[in-house]
């Protein structure tokens, strides 16, 4: 059988404090995912880009937009099993460096019920989603070394941020 391959789109918010924006997940119909911490983004549409998938999935789920950083984008694979159907299926994690330029969080209290500004070692102590340690550890070490954006990088931020 042949596995279906999802791209998720994440927003990897951070403060001016070094703090990285994670959310409380709704999903009860989903026990493997349901009350874990996440980073915040969602399935990309037909029609969209990644980077416009991002910055809608975190208007719709906590109300803000956010500009995209002008940071490499960070890409995990995750192999899930669909909790309906039992069928197997490729996910990967498609994060982008980004941080809030309008707006208030406000929770939709269906996908997200609750958030939290925090550091690499408090996510730590939190239950979270697969590989979500991972994200925020990549992009701390980008944000550390202060990783030289390449212009389609910036290209696609300006594009991104125009979508809203």
């Amino acid at each position: 059988m042949q596995q279906k391959q999802i791209i998720a789109a994440l927003g990897i918010i951070i403060n001016d404090e070094g703090q990285f924006l994670i959310t409380l997940r709704n999903d009860p119909d989903n026990p493997r995912a349901h009350h874990k911490w996440e980073i915040p983004g969602g399935g990309v549409e037909d029609g969209e880009t990644i980077e416009q998938a991002v910055v809608r999935e975190v208007k719709e789920e906590i109300g803000v937009v956010i500009e995209l950083l002008p940071f490499p984008a960070i890409s995990v694979p995750v192999a899930i099993q669909d909790p309906h159907n039992l069928e197997r299926k490729k996910l990967t994690l498609v994060g982008f460096i980004a941080r809030i330029i309008a707006g208030e969080i406000k929770l939709d209290f269906t996908e997200t019920i609750d958030y939290r500004w925090v550091t690499i070692e408090e996510i730590k102590q939190l239950d979270y989603l697969s590989k979500t340690d991972i994200m925020f550890e990549k992009a701390s070490r980008m944000l550390k070394k202060d990783v030289v954006p390449t212009s389609s990088r910036l290209k696609i931020a300006r594009q991104s941020e125009a979508y809203y």
